[in-house]
């Protein structure tokens, strides 16, 4: 049960830090949520679980919907 409640924080501390990050760096903030992630995988803080799958494919939705607000279609 812990683990959910570690990546429950985690999640949302990376959702919480980037748009600030994102205005500090002048990166994109999916850029800044990508690396975040990476990086929080890369130092154990995200496992690979049943949750992690379902919250995995609703992060991908949210980017996938992200990139289409950048999308200038009168262009």
């Amino acid at each position: 049960m812990s683990e959910y409640i570690l990546l429950i924080i985690t999640l949302s501390a990376i959702l919480a830090l980037s748009p600030f990050l994102a205005q500090v760096t002048r990166f994109p903030t999916t850029v800044i949520e990508v690396v975040l992630g990476s990086l929080a995988a890369f130092v154990g803080l995200v496992h690979h679980n049943e949750f992690f799958t379902i919250v995995a494919e609703v992060g991908f939705l949210y980017l996938m919907f992200l990139a289409g607000l950048e999308i200038n279609l009168k262009e």
